[in-house]
């Protein structure tokens, strides 16, 4: 994967992901979000993955898209890291676990905060953070997707 940039876009492959905060710049990350979800969602027709740490799949729902949606196109780092959905949902693993602290997911028994190391989108960010919802029947359903941003540089 080849990640290359100007003053205004990141390209990832055939996305052009916007770096600014105008509105129109927002609404560009949510439309490259659902879209890079389409294309996952056409290679995994049951809309989910095997996680490695868990032993267990994370099922990723409509609710979880537009969570992601929400939080993820506020920055461009983190509509990057959507990118890597796939491999976040295997090789992501349990940093600690958390209850519940909103309405949106009072459905879930517990919130599971995973991390995945990664060198792909090198120098933007090096983790993505996998959050996911525990259901009272022990299924597991992606909340959101974000990148963890370093903390000594920005970029």
């Amino acid at each position: 994967m080849t990640i290359t940039e100007d003053n205004n876009n990141i390209y990832i492959e055939d996305y052009t992901i916007p770096k600014g905060m105008e509105k129109e710049d927002l609404k560009a990350r949510e439309n490259i979000i659902w879209l890079m979800y389409s294309r996952w969602a056409i290679d995994n027709p049951e809309k989910k993955c095997y996680n490695h740490n868990l032993q267990s799949d994370i099922f990723v729902v409509f609710k979880s898209i537009t969570e992601t949606t929400e939080k993820a196109a506020r920055n461009f780092k983190s509509t990057m890291a959507f990118h890597a959905l796939d491999s976040a949902l295997k090789f992501a693993q349990i940093t600690r676990e958390d209850k519940p602290h909103s309405k949106r997911q009072a459905e879930f028994d517990k919130i599971l905060v995973m991390e995945m190391s990664t060198n792909l989108f090198e120098p933007y960010f090096h983790k993505i953070k996998v959050t996911v919802g525990v259901k009272r029947n022990h299924k597991k359903h992606l909340y959101c997707i974000t990148a963890i941003e370093h903390t000594n540089k920005q970029k």
